[in-house]
C-alpha cells in the first residue's frame, strides 16, 4: 500500500446520511468522507471481510485499512470531486489463490446534492486470471448491487431533503414567531451563551444581532449586580424539573449604552436534538413600576383622605350630638313628671321625638360610611324577631296615632328565634315602620305579618322567617323598586321636600339584612296603591318559648321609665357644662351620690380622695381622653365605667370596651337608657360591653 494521504488534523466526522442503507446491505460496504477519505461507517459484512472490528476501522484513511488501498485513492478523488460513479479491480499479488479486490464506488451526497464522501462496495474475486467468467459475474453482481444501493441512496437523500426542507420551514416559522413577539426574546444554551435573539431584543438592549449571539448572558446584567446573578443563571442551567419556569421575576438589566433598567424575565424550556435551550422573554417594566408607584401613592392619599373623612365625621358627630344631650335628658325627665299638665307632657314628648330624629340622621350618615367601607360590624346574640317587632311597633305607635293610622300585627311564624345583632335588626324594622307611617296618609292602615318560608335551597319549612310590612300609602312605580335602596334616593324628586329625610334608611336596612344572610325587597301595585316590604332571615332551631334577648329601645323613643338602680357613688366626668349639670341633677334625683369633674386632673384628684362604685365619662376631655382615665382608674382603683360620648365609630366602641367600660352610650343619651346601663352595670361583675347604637 502507498498509504494514501493523511489529514494534517483529524476533525470530527459528520453523521453518515447513508448509514441505514449501508447497515442493511448484504455486501461489504464502507463509507468514507472528505478529501482525505476517512472511514465514517462500515457494515458488519465489511468487518467480516477484513476480519476487523468497527472500532479498528472507523476514523482511519481508507488507504490504510485494505491491502494496497493506496491504489484506490486517485479513483476515490475522482468520484469525490466529480460525483461520477466508478468501478475498479485491484489485483492482490500477495495472495497465492491469485484473488483480486473488486470495487464499486459512488458519491455520498449532502442536503444540497454536493458530494461529501464516497460509498465503496468491496468484494473478492477468486482466481481472477484463470476464471474471467467468475470475475465478470462478480463485477455484474457488484454493478447490480451498486445500482440498487444507488437507488436506495437516492431515495434516502430525497427523504433527507424533504426532512431538511420541513425543518427549515419550521425554523422559519419559529423565527417569524419570535419576530412577532412584543417582548425581547433571547434563547440561551446550558452554557449561558446567547444563541438566538429577535429584533425587539436589539431595540431593547441597543445591540446588533451579531454583537449578542455567542456572547454570555451576563453581558446584559449590570456589573455591580452580577454577584446576585449566579443564582438567576442557575434558572437557565438547572434541570427542567428543578427550574422555576413561567412566572416572571424582576431584575436589573443593562443596555449597550450603559443605562440600567428594571426588567421582568419569564423563562421557558425548549427541548431540541442538540440539547436543552432556554427561551427568555424580557420586558422593560420601568413605566409599569412608575405607574404602580403612582397608584400606590394615590391609594395612600385616598386612604389618608378616607381617614380624614372618618375623623371629620366623628368630630362632626361629636359636636352635633353633645348639645342635644342636655335637651333630651331634661325633656325625658320632665315628661315623666305626672304633676305636669297632659298637654305639656305631650309637647315634651314631641321634643324628645325630634331630638331622637336628629340623632337618627347623624347615625345614618355614619352608618352609610361604615357600610360603604365594609366596616359595619355585627355583634350577634340569640334574639327573637317577634319581640323586636313588637318593641318597634310600640316605639312608632305614637307617630301613627297622630295620623290616625292603625297598625295591625299578625306574627304567625312558628319559629322566630335567630342569631343576630338585635340592635341592628331593631334598626331595620324601625326604618320600615317609620317609612310606612311617613308615606301613609291619615286614616290609613299598616299591616305587619310574619310567616315561615322554605329555604331557597330546598330546606325544611320554617328554615327561613318572612316578615312583611304593608301599607296603603302612596305606593311605588316600577322604576323605583330597586332605586329606593340606593343611598340618598327619595321616592320621587317632587316629593323630596314633602316627606323630608336623607334617603339613607332603606339602604342601611338592606345592608344590615344582607349581613345577616337575609334578603329585602319591595313590591307595589303602583302609585297610590300602597307598598309591601318583605324581609327574609334564616332562623335557628330555638323554641318559640325561649326567652327573647332584645336591645334597649332607640334613645328618646321609650316612654316607660325602667326601675332606678340601687344608689351608687358615681364620678361624672364631662367637660360640656350643660350636659354635666343636667346629668348630675337627674342622677341625684334618682338617689345616686354624684361627684362632678370637668377634666382628667379633677377626676384623678376625686378618685384619690373618695371611693366610687362607677365612672360615667365622656371620651373627649380638655387634658386627655376618657380611655386614658378608665385604664388608670381600673388599674389603681378597680373601677369600671359607662361612656357618654358623641364619638360612636366602631374604633371608638372597641377602644372603650378594651379600656374597661361596660357600656358605650352615644349622645344624645336618653335618661332611661342610662338607667338601664346603670342597672346592667350593677348586675354584671365582669367587663361586659353594651351599646345604644341606633
Amino acid at each position: 500500500m502507498d498509504g494514501g494521504r493523511k489529514p494534517s488534523k483529524r476533525e470530527p466526522l459528520p453523521r453518515s446520511r447513508s448509514a441505514p442503507v449501508i447497515e442493511r446491505a448484504p455486501m461489504p460496504i464502507v463509507e468514507v468522507q472528505g478529501s482525505a477519505h476517512i472511514v465514517s461507517h462500515v457494515n458488519p459484512a465489511f468487518c467480516r471481510l477484513l476480519g476487523k472490528t468497527k472500532e479498528e476501522l472507523l476514523g482511519k484513511p481508507f488507504a490504510e485499512i485494505v491491502q494496497d488501498g493506496g491504489g484506490c485513492v486517485p479513483i476515490l478523488d475522482r468520484v469525490y470531486h466529480t460525483g461520477e460513479a466508478a468501478t475498479h479491480v485491484q489485483q492482490d499479488a500477495s495472495d497465492p489463490a491469485l484473488e483480486a479486490w473488486l470495487y464499486a464506488m459512488w458519491p455520498a451526497l449532502d442536503a444540497n446534492e454536493r458530494p461529501e464522501g464516497v460509498i465503496i462496495q468491496l468484494a473478492k474475486g477468486a482466481r481472477f486470471r484463470h476464471d474471467a467468467a467468475a470475475v465478470n459475474e462478480a463485477l455484474l453482481i457488484s454493478g447490480l448491487r451498486q445500482h440498487e444501493l444507488t437507488e436506495a441512496a437516492e431515495k434516502l437523500n430525497a427523504q433527507l431533503r424533504a426532512e431538511i426542507a420541513e425543518r427549515k420551514l419550521a425554523e422559519q416559522k419559529f423565527r417569524d414567531l419570535l419576530e412577532s413577539a412584543p417582548d425581547a426574546i433571547l434563547i440561551t444554551n446550558q452554557a449561558g451563551q446567547i444563541t438566538l435573539i429577535n429584533t425587539q431584543t436589539e431595540k431593547l438592549f441597543g445591540y446588533a444581532r451579531n454583537e449578542l449571539v455567542g456572547k454570555p448572558v451576563e453581558i446584559l446584567i449590570p456589573k455591580h449586580s452580577r454577584e446576585n446573578h449566579p443564582g438567576h443563571r442557575h434558572d437557565f442551567l438547572a434541570a427542567p424539573g428543578t427550574r422555576p419556569m413561567g412566572a416572571g421575576r424582576e431584575l436589573l438589566a443593562l443596555r449597550k449604552d450603559g443605562t440600567e433598567f428594571p426588567a421582568e424575565i419569564s423563562l421557558s424550556p425548549l427541548e431540541t436534538p442538540d440539547g436543552l435551550l432556554i427561551i427568555a422573554a424580557v420586558r422593560d417594566v420601568t413605566e409599569r413600576n412608575r405607574t404602580e408607584k403612582a397608584l400606590r401613592g394615590a391609594m395612600a392619599e385616598i386612604e389618608r383622605g378616607s381617614r380624614a373623612k372618618d375623623d371629620f365625621l366623628a368630630a362632626l358627630s361629636h359636636e352635633l350630638r353633645t348639645p342635644l344631650t342636655p335637651v333630651l335628658m331634661t325633656a325625658s325627665a320632665l315628661r315623666e313628671d305626672e304633676s305636669l299638665a297632659p298637654h305639656i307632657r305631650e309637647q315634651l314628648t314631641m321634643i324628645v321625638r325630634n331630638v331622637a330624629l336628629e340623632a337618627r340622621l347623624i347615625d345614618d350618615l355614619l352608618d352609610v360610611t361604615r357600610i360603604s367601607r365594609g366596616k359595619l360590624v355585627l355583634r350577634t346574640e340569640p334574639c327573637d324577631i317577634h319581640s323586636l317587632i313588637a318593641l318597634v311597633v310600640e316605639i312608632v305607635r305614637g307617630d301613627a296615632r297622630e295620623k290616625a293610622i292603625s297598625i295591625e300585627l299578625e306574627l304567625a311564624a312558628q319559629r322566630s328565634s335567630l342569631t343576630g345583632d338585635s340592635t341592628r335588626l331593631q334598626q331595620v324594622f324601625w326604618n320600615l315602620l317609620r317609612n310606612a307611617v311617613k308615606f301613609t296618609p291619615s286614616g290609613g292602615h299598616i299591616h305587619v305579618r310574619s310567616h315561615d318560608d322554605p329555604s331557597p335551597q330546598g330546606g325544611a319549612v320554617g328554615s327561613r322567617l318572612c316578615i312583611e310590612v304593608s301599607d296603603d300609602g302612596i305606593g311605588l312605580d316600577a322604576a323605583a323598586m330597586e332605586r329606593i335602596f340606593e343611598p340618598f334616593e327619595q321616592v320621587s324628586p317632587d316629593q323630596k321636600h314633602l316627606f323630608g329625610g336623607l334617603g339613607l334608611g332603606l339602604a342601611i336596612a338592606r345592608a344590615i339584612v344582607a349581613l345577616h344572610q337575609g334578603t329585602m325587597r319591595a313590591a307595589s301595585a303602583g302609585l297610590g296603591l300602597g307598598s309591601t316590604f318583605t324581609v327574609e332571615l334564616p332562623v335557628t332551631a330555638a323554641s318559640p318559648s325561649d326567652p327573647a334577648t332584645t336591645a334597649s329601645p332607640t334613645a328618646g323613643t321609650s316612654h316607660a321609665a325602667p326601675p332606678v338602680a340601687a344608689p351608687l357613688r358615681l364620678l361624672v366626668v364631662e367637660d360640656h357644662e350643660g350636659t354635666r349639670q343636667v346629668l348630675t341633677r337627674l342622677l341625684t334625683r334618682d338617689g345616686h351620690h354624684v361627684v362632678e369633674a370637668a377634666s382628667l386632673a379633677a377626676a384623678r384628684a376625686a378618685a384619690t380622695t373618695q371611693r366610687f362604685d362607677a365612672v360615667i365619662s365622656d371620651l373627649g376631655l380638655p387634658d386627655g381622653t376618657g380611655i386614658e382615665l378608665m385604664k388608670e382608674l381600673r388599674t389603681t382603683h378597680g373601677l369600671r365605667g359607662i361612656v357618654l360620648s358623641g364619638y360612636g365609630m366602631e374604633e371608638d366602641l372597641r377602644r372603650s370596651r378594651e379600656a374597661g367600660f361596660v357600656a358605650h352610650l352615644v349622645k344624645p343619651v336618653d335618661m332611661n337608657d342610662l338607667r338601664r346601663a346603670l342597672r346592667q352595670f350593677a348586675q354584671v361583675p365582669a367587663v361586659v360591653h353594651a351599646r345604644n347604637e341606633r
